[in-house]
């Protein structure tokens, strides 16, 4: 008899999900979150990345490109749309993660009106994936409503992936090179980031621009960490081989001081890292620029931090992005 029952749930739990379908489910957590918000709002769909592990996939894509389009047709809400924040976001030198980082003091002023960022993260089971949606507010980073979606895999299309291909790579390089992500000292410190922030997705053939900014005046090494888990040095290289930064200044690859672009192309698809490591002091060697050194392991921070003199600091930074087709 319980058999029996637990059949019918299911059998009812499944026929609720057909009637559904994922726009239905989506416009129902929209609809939530502006019931918590007083007033008209405008706002930008941020990153919705897997788990707490700061990735997207083609899902994430999906559902922020969904949004974007629910928010076009809101009644409460106004789309300032995620290209036009881009722009911003470069023109100012800023992260997505800078607007809604209560810690990260922003030019306000200079984000025409933005209020709030929509960003999330989702987590699967069997038969469903639980999406988690906040709203932020950007002029004091806290949190203005939230909601939680549960869509059934069986309505989600077959060409949208919840994880990237290689996932199981990724949380295999991920694990090498967490732990050396600090600063050797506190008072060294050297930020990493895209406009996008990190977890971000790009199609394939985007171009990736990536700014970095120390607080001490100091030689880097730029690593890129393909799908396969193979480290290539992309900077300093053939292009430009000065690698000297002064302190408190925010660089960006590629501008007019950098002859050359960095381009995200596959297959294969999915998680990549770029990695900084810099030194108060010049490296002892410098990497062949774009050769394959290898796969991520163990020795990762005694093969690329190698640096001669006894007052040396070194610090160190990362973030995570992901191709989709």
């Amino acid at each position: 008899m319980v058999k029996f029952l637990v059949f019918i749930f299911l059998f009812t739990t499944t026929l609720i999900f057909a009637d559904q379908t994922i726009d239905d489910i989506l416009n129902e957590g929209v609809i939530d979150i502006e019931e918590q918000v007083s007033g008209n709002l405008v706002i930008s769909i941020g990153n919705i990345v897997y788990a707490d592990k700061n990735i997207g996939s083609s899902f994430s894509a999906f559902l922020e490109e969904k949004l974007e389009t629910i928010i076009f047709y809101s009644n409460r809400f106004e789309l300032f749309r995620r290209e036009d924040l881009d722009d911003i976001l470069r023109e100012q030198e800023l992260s997505i993660s800078d607007l809604v980082n209560p810690k990260t003091s922003v030019r306000i002023g200079m984000l025409k009106g933005v209020q709030a960022i929509l960003k999330g993260n989702f987590f699967e089971s069997d038969i469903t994936v639980q999406v988690f949606l906040e709203l932020i507010s950007i002029e004091t980073g806290t949190l203005i409503a939230k909601t939680e979606l549960t869509i059934p895999k069986s309505i989600i299309p077959r060409t949208v992936s919840t994880l990237p291909d290689n996932y199981n790579d990724a949380m295999y390089v991920l694990d090498k090179i967490y732990d050396v992500t600090s600063a050797d000292s506190d008072d060294f410190v050297i930020r990493l980031f895209t406009t996008r922030g990190d977890g971000a997705t790009f199609r394939n053939g985007e171009e990736l621009v990536i700014y970095f900014v120390s607080n001490k005046n100091c030689f880097i090494k730029l690593y890129s960490i393909d799908v396969n888990g193979h480290n290539t040095q992309i900077f300093p290289n053939e292009y430009y081989n000065n690698n000297f930064i002064d302190k408190d200044v925010i660089y960006k690859i590629p501008d007019k001081r950098y002859p050359f672009k960095f381009r995200l192309g596959g297959p294969p698809f999915g998680v990549e890292y770029i990695k900084m490591v810099a030194s108060t002091v010049q490296f002892e060697d410098i990497e062949e620029s774009f050769e394959d050194l290898g796969i991520v392991t163990d020795e990762f921070r005694d093969k690329f931090v190698t640096v001669e003199g006894t007052d040396k600091q070194v610090a160190e930074a990362m973030f995570s992005y992901t191709i989709i087709e």
